[in-house]
Protein backbone atom coordinates (compact mmCIF):
# COMPACT_ATOMS: atom_id res chain seq x y z
CA UNK A 1 0.00 0.00 0.00
CA UNK A 2 1.43 3.33 -1.02
CA UNK A 3 0.21 6.77 0.01
CA UNK A 4 2.62 8.79 -2.11
CA UNK A 5 1.04 11.76 -3.74
CA UNK A 6 -2.12 11.46 -1.65
CA UNK A 7 -3.32 13.88 1.00
CA UNK A 8 -5.37 11.93 3.53
CA UNK A 9 -6.55 14.36 6.14
CA UNK A 10 -8.93 12.41 8.27
CA UNK A 11 -8.69 8.67 7.81
CA UNK A 12 -12.33 8.77 6.90
CA UNK A 13 -14.41 7.26 4.11
CA UNK A 14 -15.29 10.34 2.11
CA UNK A 15 -18.28 8.67 0.47
CA UNK A 16 -19.44 6.24 3.08
CA UNK A 17 -22.93 6.15 1.59
CA UNK A 18 -24.35 7.15 -1.80
CA UNK A 19 -26.08 10.50 -1.54
CA UNK A 20 -29.32 11.29 -3.30
CA UNK A 21 -31.68 13.84 -1.84
CA UNK A 22 -34.61 12.12 -0.15
CA UNK A 23 -36.48 11.77 3.12
CA UNK A 24 -38.10 8.68 4.63
CA UNK A 25 -41.86 9.29 4.92
CA UNK A 26 -42.49 8.63 8.61
CA UNK A 27 -40.59 9.62 11.76
CA UNK A 28 -41.04 7.18 14.66
CA UNK A 29 -41.29 8.46 18.23
CA UNK A 30 -42.28 12.08 17.59
CA UNK A 31 -40.64 14.97 15.74
CA UNK A 32 -38.26 17.76 16.62
CA UNK A 33 -36.83 20.37 14.23
CA UNK A 34 -33.16 20.58 13.21
CA UNK A 35 -32.01 23.88 11.69
CA UNK A 36 -28.42 24.38 10.54
CA UNK A 37 -26.23 26.68 8.48
CA UNK A 38 -22.86 25.57 7.09
CA UNK A 39 -20.35 28.43 7.02
CA UNK A 40 -16.68 29.06 6.28
CA UNK A 41 -14.38 30.88 8.71
CA UNK A 42 -15.35 34.08 6.87
CA UNK A 43 -19.05 33.43 7.45
CA UNK A 44 -19.80 32.49 3.84
CA UNK A 45 -22.35 29.69 3.22
CA UNK A 46 -20.67 26.52 1.95
CA UNK A 47 -22.24 23.41 0.30
CA UNK A 48 -22.16 20.08 2.15
CA UNK A 49 -23.75 16.66 1.78
CA UNK A 50 -25.83 15.77 4.83
CA UNK A 51 -27.32 12.47 6.02
CA UNK A 52 -29.56 12.26 9.10
CA UNK A 53 -30.50 8.78 10.34
CA UNK A 54 -31.63 6.92 13.43
CA UNK A 55 -31.06 3.57 11.72
CA UNK A 56 -34.61 3.24 10.38
CA UNK A 57 -35.69 6.77 9.41
CA UNK A 58 -33.27 8.57 7.09
CA UNK A 59 -32.98 11.92 5.28
CA UNK A 60 -30.34 12.82 2.68
CA UNK A 61 -29.39 16.23 1.27
CA UNK A 62 -26.79 16.99 -1.38
CA UNK A 63 -24.99 20.32 -1.79
CA UNK A 64 -27.00 22.22 0.84
CA UNK A 65 -25.77 25.41 2.55
CA UNK A 66 -28.56 25.41 5.14
CA UNK A 67 -31.32 23.04 6.15
CA UNK A 68 -34.48 22.92 8.25
CA UNK A 69 -36.05 19.50 8.70
CA UNK A 70 -38.17 17.49 11.13
CA UNK A 71 -36.09 14.77 12.80
CA UNK A 72 -36.44 11.86 15.26
CA UNK A 73 -35.46 12.37 18.93
CA UNK A 74 -31.98 10.84 18.64
CA UNK A 75 -30.18 10.62 15.30
CA UNK A 76 -26.75 10.52 13.70
CA UNK A 77 -25.80 13.54 11.59
CA UNK A 78 -23.17 12.88 8.91
CA UNK A 79 -21.86 15.81 6.90
CA UNK A 80 -19.34 15.67 4.08
CA UNK A 81 -17.64 18.52 2.27
CA UNK A 82 -14.62 19.27 0.10
CA UNK A 83 -12.26 22.21 0.59
CA UNK A 84 -8.89 22.95 -0.99
CA UNK A 85 -8.95 19.58 -2.74
CA UNK A 86 -9.58 17.58 0.44
CA UNK A 87 -12.66 15.58 1.42
CA UNK A 88 -13.79 15.86 5.05
CA UNK A 89 -16.48 13.83 6.80
CA UNK A 90 -17.78 13.96 10.35
CA UNK A 91 -20.49 12.14 12.30
CA UNK A 92 -22.18 13.16 15.53
CA UNK A 93 -25.25 12.14 17.51
CA UNK A 94 -27.68 14.95 18.40
CA UNK A 95 -30.75 14.70 20.62
CA UNK A 96 -33.77 16.86 19.71
CA UNK A 97 -36.92 15.99 21.63
CA UNK A 98 -40.42 16.01 20.08
CA UNK A 99 -41.68 19.58 19.72
CA UNK A 100 -38.18 21.01 20.31
CA UNK A 101 -36.38 23.26 17.81
CA UNK A 102 -32.58 23.34 17.81
CA UNK A 103 -30.51 25.61 15.59
CA UNK A 104 -26.80 25.08 14.87
CA UNK A 105 -23.94 26.78 13.09
CA UNK A 106 -21.47 24.34 11.51
CA UNK A 107 -17.95 25.59 10.80
CA UNK A 108 -16.70 24.21 7.49
CA UNK A 109 -13.03 24.17 8.48
CA UNK A 110 -10.39 24.31 5.73
CA UNK A 111 -8.12 21.32 6.58
CA UNK A 112 -5.08 22.91 4.93
CA UNK A 113 -5.20 25.73 7.47
CA UNK A 114 -5.46 23.67 10.67
CA UNK A 115 -2.59 22.98 13.07
CA UNK A 116 -2.66 19.27 13.91
CA UNK A 117 -2.28 18.46 17.62
CA UNK A 118 -1.46 22.11 18.41
CA UNK A 119 -4.94 23.65 18.46
CA UNK A 120 -8.58 22.66 19.06
CA UNK A 121 -11.35 23.96 16.80
CA UNK A 122 -15.06 24.59 17.27
CA UNK A 123 -16.74 22.41 14.65
CA UNK A 124 -20.29 23.41 15.42
CA UNK A 125 -22.24 25.18 18.14
CA UNK A 126 -25.87 25.49 19.06
CA UNK A 127 -27.41 28.93 18.71
CA UNK A 128 -26.82 30.96 21.87
CA UNK A 129 -23.81 28.93 23.04
CA UNK A 130 -21.38 31.85 22.58
CA UNK A 131 -18.46 29.40 22.84
CA UNK A 132 -14.88 30.60 23.46
CA UNK A 133 -11.74 28.46 23.44
CA UNK A 134 -8.31 28.94 24.99
CA UNK A 135 -5.51 26.35 24.82
CA UNK A 136 -1.86 25.45 25.30
CA UNK A 137 0.37 22.71 23.89
CA UNK A 138 3.30 21.36 25.91
CA UNK A 139 5.22 18.11 25.44
CA UNK A 140 2.78 16.29 23.10
CA UNK A 141 -0.15 17.28 25.36
CA UNK A 142 -2.91 19.67 24.35
CA UNK A 143 -4.89 21.38 27.10
CA UNK A 144 -7.86 23.64 26.45
CA UNK A 145 -10.63 25.43 28.27
CA UNK A 146 -14.06 25.97 26.78
CA UNK A 147 -16.35 28.69 28.10
CA UNK A 148 -19.95 28.77 26.89
CA UNK A 149 -23.52 29.40 27.91
CA UNK A 150 -24.59 26.20 29.72
CA UNK A 151 -27.16 23.84 28.26
CA UNK A 152 -26.08 24.52 24.67
CA UNK A 153 -24.29 21.94 22.56
CA UNK A 154 -20.76 22.63 21.32
CA UNK A 155 -18.51 20.27 19.37
CA UNK A 156 -14.73 20.53 19.63
CA UNK A 157 -12.38 18.95 17.11
CA UNK A 158 -8.66 18.26 17.20
CA UNK A 159 -6.79 17.03 14.14
CA UNK A 160 -4.27 14.34 15.06
CA UNK A 161 -2.55 13.98 11.70
CA UNK A 162 -3.00 15.74 8.38
CA UNK A 163 -0.91 13.68 5.96
CA UNK A 164 -0.87 9.95 6.66
CA UNK A 165 1.42 9.40 3.68
CA UNK A 166 4.32 11.07 5.45
CA UNK A 167 5.79 9.43 8.57
CA UNK A 168 6.06 9.83 11.44
CA UNK A 169 2.38 9.33 12.16
CA UNK A 170 0.71 10.25 15.42
CA UNK A 171 -2.06 8.67 17.48
CA UNK A 172 -4.27 9.85 20.32
CA UNK A 173 -2.72 8.16 23.36
CA UNK A 174 -4.61 9.66 26.30
CA UNK A 175 -7.88 11.49 26.81
CA UNK A 176 -8.88 13.20 30.05
CA UNK A 177 -12.34 14.59 29.49
CA UNK A 178 -15.16 14.68 32.02
CA UNK A 179 -17.74 12.14 30.88
CA UNK A 180 -20.53 14.65 31.54
CA UNK A 181 -19.39 16.24 28.31
CA UNK A 182 -20.84 13.34 26.37
CA UNK A 183 -17.54 12.35 24.78
CA UNK A 184 -18.00 10.31 21.62
CA UNK A 185 -14.75 8.65 20.60
CA UNK A 186 -13.48 7.77 18.13
CA UNK A 187 -15.57 9.84 15.81
CA UNK A 188 -12.89 10.37 13.23
CA UNK A 189 -9.19 11.06 13.14
CA UNK A 190 -10.13 14.17 15.03
CA UNK A 191 -12.51 13.81 17.93
CA UNK A 192 -15.54 15.69 19.17
CA UNK A 193 -17.39 16.45 22.38
CA UNK A 194 -20.59 18.19 23.34
CA UNK A 195 -20.23 20.37 26.46
CA UNK A 196 -23.31 20.87 28.64
CA UNK A 197 -21.45 22.87 31.33
CA UNK A 198 -20.59 26.57 31.50
CA UNK A 199 -16.84 25.91 31.44
CA UNK A 200 -14.52 22.94 31.47
CA UNK A 201 -10.82 22.16 31.17
CA UNK A 202 -9.69 19.13 29.17
CA UNK A 203 -6.42 17.51 28.18
CA UNK A 204 -5.42 14.98 25.54
CA UNK A 205 -2.01 13.56 24.66
CA UNK A 206 -0.43 12.24 21.49
CA UNK A 207 2.24 9.64 20.72
CA UNK A 208 4.56 9.25 17.76
CA UNK A 209 4.31 5.84 16.09
CA UNK A 210 7.38 3.67 15.47
CA UNK A 211 7.97 3.94 11.68
CA UNK A 212 8.40 0.16 11.52
CA UNK A 213 4.81 -0.37 12.64
CA UNK A 214 1.44 0.14 11.00
CA UNK A 215 -1.83 1.35 12.49
CA UNK A 216 -5.03 -0.64 13.03
CA UNK A 217 -8.24 0.74 14.49
CA UNK A 218 -12.02 0.95 14.22
CA UNK A 219 -13.52 4.37 13.64
CA UNK A 220 -17.24 3.81 13.93
CA UNK A 221 -20.06 1.26 13.46
CA UNK A 222 -23.20 2.46 11.68
CA UNK A 223 -26.44 0.87 10.51
CA UNK A 224 -28.20 2.67 7.65
CA UNK A 225 -26.28 5.80 8.63
CA UNK A 226 -27.12 5.61 12.35
CA UNK A 227 -24.38 5.03 14.94
CA UNK A 228 -24.76 1.58 16.58
CA UNK A 229 -21.58 1.28 18.62
CA UNK A 230 -21.05 1.80 22.34
CA UNK A 231 -17.60 3.40 22.07
CA UNK A 232 -16.92 6.20 24.55
CA UNK A 233 -13.18 6.67 25.00
CA UNK A 234 -12.21 4.02 22.45
CA UNK A 235 -13.74 1.36 20.24
CA UNK A 236 -13.09 -1.91 22.09
CA UNK A 237 -11.82 -4.85 20.04
CA UNK A 238 -9.54 -7.89 20.15
CA UNK A 239 -6.62 -8.28 17.74
CA UNK A 240 -4.64 -11.47 17.27
CA UNK A 241 -2.16 -12.75 14.70
CA UNK A 242 -2.59 -16.06 12.90
CA UNK A 243 -0.56 -17.84 15.60
CA UNK A 244 -3.10 -16.73 18.19
CA UNK A 245 -0.98 -14.03 19.84
CA UNK A 246 -3.15 -11.25 21.31
CA UNK A 247 -2.20 -7.57 21.05
CA UNK A 248 -3.20 -4.95 23.60
CA UNK A 249 -5.03 -1.77 22.64
CA UNK A 250 -2.24 0.72 23.28
CA UNK A 251 -3.93 3.91 22.18
CA UNK A 252 -7.26 5.71 22.18
CA UNK A 253 -7.34 6.18 18.39
CA UNK A 254 -6.27 4.38 16.32
CA UNK A 255 -6.05 1.58 18.87
CA UNK A 256 -3.11 -0.55 17.66
CA UNK A 257 0.43 0.02 16.37
CA UNK A 258 1.75 -3.38 15.26
CA UNK A 259 4.32 -4.90 12.86
CA UNK A 260 3.21 -5.70 9.30
CA UNK A 261 1.48 -9.05 8.90
CA UNK A 262 -1.84 -10.85 8.90
CA UNK A 263 -4.30 -10.41 11.76
CA UNK A 264 -7.84 -11.21 12.88
CA UNK A 265 -9.82 -8.30 14.34
CA UNK A 266 -12.88 -8.91 16.53
CA UNK A 267 -15.08 -5.82 17.10
CA UNK A 268 -16.56 -5.58 20.61
CA UNK A 269 -18.11 -2.12 21.02
CA UNK A 270 -21.23 -2.88 18.98
CA UNK A 271 -24.72 -2.50 20.41
CA UNK A 272 -26.66 -5.61 21.35
CA UNK A 273 -28.84 -6.80 18.53
CA UNK A 274 -26.27 -6.26 15.76
CA UNK A 275 -23.99 -8.73 13.97
CA UNK A 276 -20.25 -7.92 14.03
CA UNK A 277 -18.19 -10.84 12.66
CA UNK A 278 -14.40 -11.08 12.87
CA UNK A 279 -12.36 -9.56 10.03
CA UNK A 280 -9.18 -10.90 8.39
CA UNK A 281 -6.61 -8.10 7.98
CA UNK A 282 -3.45 -7.78 5.92
CA UNK A 283 -1.23 -4.93 7.14
CA UNK A 284 1.65 -3.97 4.82
CA UNK A 285 4.79 -2.18 6.07
CA UNK A 286 3.77 1.31 7.12
CA UNK A 287 0.14 0.47 6.39
CA UNK A 288 -2.88 2.11 7.96
CA UNK A 289 -6.11 0.18 8.48
CA UNK A 290 -8.78 2.35 10.09
CA UNK A 291 -12.13 0.70 9.55
CA UNK A 292 -15.73 1.80 9.29
CA UNK A 293 -18.10 -1.07 10.13
CA UNK A 294 -21.62 -1.64 8.79
CA UNK A 295 -23.03 -4.43 11.00
CA UNK A 296 -26.41 -6.02 10.34
CA UNK A 297 -29.19 -7.16 12.61
CA UNK A 298 -29.66 -10.95 12.86
CA UNK A 299 -33.16 -10.60 11.41
CA UNK A 300 -31.59 -9.09 8.26
CA UNK A 301 -29.60 -12.27 7.58
CA UNK A 302 -30.83 -14.36 4.67
CA UNK A 303 -29.29 -17.39 3.01
CA UNK A 304 -27.37 -17.09 -0.28
CA UNK A 305 -26.82 -13.33 0.05
CA UNK A 306 -23.89 -10.90 0.23
CA UNK A 307 -23.45 -7.54 1.95
CA UNK A 308 -20.79 -4.87 2.43
CA UNK A 309 -19.55 -5.18 6.02
CA UNK A 310 -16.53 -2.89 6.42
CA UNK A 311 -14.30 -0.47 4.55
CA UNK A 312 -11.00 1.19 5.12
CA UNK A 313 -11.85 4.69 6.28
CA UNK A 314 -9.17 5.93 3.89
CA UNK A 315 -11.03 4.46 0.95
CA UNK A 316 -14.28 5.35 -0.68
CA UNK A 317 -17.68 3.80 -1.02
CA UNK A 318 -17.37 0.14 -2.12
CA UNK A 319 -20.21 -1.69 -3.81
CA UNK A 320 -21.37 -4.93 -5.41
CA UNK A 321 -23.75 -5.95 -8.19
CA UNK A 322 -25.00 -8.96 -10.17
CA UNK A 323 -25.42 -11.28 -7.19
CA UNK A 324 -26.29 -14.70 -8.64
CA UNK A 325 -27.16 -17.86 -6.73
CA UNK A 326 -26.87 -20.97 -8.93
CA UNK A 327 -28.60 -23.80 -7.07
CA UNK A 328 -27.62 -26.43 -9.64
CA UNK A 329 -23.92 -25.51 -9.46
CA UNK A 330 -24.18 -24.78 -5.72
CA UNK A 331 -22.43 -21.42 -6.08
CA UNK A 332 -22.87 -17.71 -5.36
CA UNK A 333 -21.13 -15.17 -7.59
CA UNK A 334 -20.98 -11.40 -7.27
CA UNK A 335 -19.26 -8.49 -9.04
CA UNK A 336 -17.45 -6.13 -6.66
CA UNK A 337 -15.93 -2.68 -6.91
CA UNK A 338 -13.63 -0.93 -4.45
CA UNK A 339 -14.14 2.76 -3.76
CA UNK A 340 -10.38 3.40 -3.91
CA UNK A 341 -7.10 1.50 -3.63
CA UNK A 342 -7.74 -0.05 -0.21
CA UNK A 343 -9.01 -3.39 1.08
CA UNK A 344 -12.65 -3.69 2.02
CA UNK A 345 -14.77 -6.50 3.47
CA UNK A 346 -17.94 -8.24 2.40
CA UNK A 347 -19.92 -11.15 3.86
CA UNK A 348 -21.46 -14.18 2.17
CA UNK A 349 -24.35 -15.73 4.11
CA UNK A 350 -25.14 -19.44 3.80
CA UNK A 351 -28.18 -21.05 5.44
CA UNK A 352 -28.08 -23.92 7.90
CA UNK A 353 -26.98 -27.12 6.18
CA UNK A 354 -24.64 -25.35 3.74
CA UNK A 355 -20.93 -24.77 4.21
CA UNK A 356 -18.15 -23.34 2.09
CA UNK A 357 -16.32 -25.65 -0.26
CA UNK A 358 -14.13 -23.08 -2.05
CA UNK A 359 -13.90 -19.32 -2.52
CA UNK A 360 -12.34 -17.69 -5.58
CA UNK A 361 -11.52 -14.12 -6.52
CA UNK A 362 -11.15 -12.72 -10.02
CA UNK A 363 -9.02 -9.73 -10.94
CA UNK A 364 -6.11 -8.60 -13.11
CA UNK A 365 -7.16 -11.22 -15.69
CA UNK A 366 -6.53 -14.05 -13.21
CA UNK A 367 -8.57 -16.26 -10.89
CA UNK A 368 -7.10 -17.31 -7.56
CA UNK A 369 -8.36 -19.26 -4.57
CA UNK A 370 -8.77 -17.49 -1.25
CA UNK A 371 -7.54 -19.03 1.99
CA UNK A 372 -9.20 -19.20 5.39
CA UNK A 373 -7.82 -16.75 8.00
CA UNK A 374 -5.59 -15.08 5.41
CA UNK A 375 -8.49 -13.98 3.22
CA UNK A 376 -11.71 -14.96 4.98
CA UNK A 377 -13.15 -16.00 8.33
CA UNK A 378 -16.31 -17.88 9.29
CA UNK A 379 -18.79 -17.10 12.07
CA UNK A 380 -21.94 -19.04 12.89
CA UNK A 381 -24.67 -16.50 13.64
CA UNK A 382 -28.30 -17.39 14.34
CA UNK A 383 -27.94 -20.67 12.45
CA UNK A 384 -26.27 -19.06 9.41
CA UNK A 385 -22.67 -19.49 8.30
CA UNK A 386 -21.31 -15.98 7.67
CA UNK A 387 -18.06 -15.78 5.67
CA UNK A 388 -16.27 -12.43 5.96
CA UNK A 389 -13.99 -11.85 2.97
CA UNK A 390 -11.11 -9.37 2.72
CA UNK A 391 -11.39 -7.96 -0.80
CA UNK A 392 -8.30 -6.58 -2.49
CA UNK A 393 -9.04 -3.43 -4.54
CA UNK A 394 -7.91 -5.22 -7.71
CA UNK A 395 -10.61 -7.89 -7.31
CA UNK A 396 -13.62 -7.50 -9.62
CA UNK A 397 -15.54 -10.67 -8.80
CA UNK A 398 -16.02 -13.34 -6.14
CA UNK A 399 -17.38 -16.86 -6.45
CA UNK A 400 -18.27 -19.08 -3.50
CA UNK A 401 -18.96 -22.77 -3.98
CA UNK A 402 -20.73 -24.60 -1.20
CA UNK A 403 -21.81 -28.09 -0.27
CA UNK A 404 -25.03 -29.12 1.40
CA UNK A 405 -24.84 -31.27 4.51
CA UNK A 406 -28.10 -32.43 6.02
CA UNK A 407 -28.26 -33.56 9.62
CA UNK A 408 -30.37 -36.52 10.67
CA UNK A 409 -30.91 -36.94 14.40
CA UNK A 410 -31.06 -40.56 15.53
CA UNK A 411 -32.17 -42.54 18.57
CA UNK A 412 -30.90 -46.11 18.50
CA UNK A 413 -32.11 -48.82 20.86
CA UNK A 414 -30.87 -52.35 20.79
CA UNK A 415 -29.57 -55.40 22.57
CA UNK A 416 -26.07 -56.83 22.79
CA UNK A 417 -25.49 -60.17 24.51
CA UNK A 418 -28.85 -59.82 26.20
CA UNK A 419 -28.17 -56.30 27.50
CA UNK A 420 -30.34 -53.41 26.30
CA UNK A 421 -28.77 -50.09 25.32
CA UNK A 422 -29.86 -46.66 24.11
CA UNK A 423 -27.80 -44.24 22.00
CA UNK A 424 -28.40 -40.86 20.35
CA UNK A 425 -26.46 -39.44 17.44
CA UNK A 426 -26.25 -37.33 14.31
CA UNK A 427 -25.75 -38.41 10.72
CA UNK A 428 -24.32 -35.81 8.29
CA UNK A 429 -25.19 -36.50 4.65
CA UNK A 430 -23.85 -34.86 1.50
CA UNK A 431 -26.43 -35.37 -1.29
CA UNK A 432 -23.91 -34.37 -3.96
CA UNK A 433 -21.51 -37.23 -3.17
CA UNK A 434 -23.80 -39.65 -1.36
CA UNK A 435 -21.31 -39.79 1.50
CA UNK A 436 -22.41 -39.80 5.14
CA UNK A 437 -20.67 -39.66 8.47
CA UNK A 438 -22.03 -39.78 11.96
CA UNK A 439 -21.48 -40.39 15.62
CA UNK A 440 -23.34 -42.05 18.50
CA UNK A 441 -23.47 -41.22 22.19
CA UNK A 442 -24.60 -43.99 24.49
CA UNK A 443 -26.90 -43.01 27.35
CA UNK A 444 -27.00 -46.60 28.64
CA UNK A 445 -24.16 -48.98 27.84
CA UNK A 446 -24.15 -52.74 27.43
CA UNK A 447 -21.77 -54.58 29.70
CA UNK A 448 -18.51 -55.68 28.10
Amino acid sequence: MSFKGLKWLLALPFLIIPLTTGISPEIPGGKGVFKAAFLTEDGDPYPVDLVISDGSWRAEFKGVRSVEVEVPPIATYTYIYERSGHKVMNQVEISIQPGEIKEFKFHVVDPTKVKPRLQPYILFEEAGADAKLSWSYVGEALTWSLVQNPGRMVEIGVWIDLDLSEPPNYVLSRCEVDQSWGVDLPLSIFWNTGNKLASKRSEISFAKVDPGKGLIGIRRATYNGGIVDTAINMFESRLRDLDGKLYEMEFVYPQYAVPPGNYILEPLSVEDGYVAPELPLSLPPGGILILSLYPLRPEDLEGFTFFVYAESSLGGYSSFSNLIHDGDERSISVDVRAGMSFDWWGCFVLPHGCELESLEAEGDQAVFELKELLDYTCDEIEGYNVYTVRIDPSVTGLKLRYRERFTTHMIVKGEINGDEFTATGELLSDPATGESEGSLKFSSLPRG
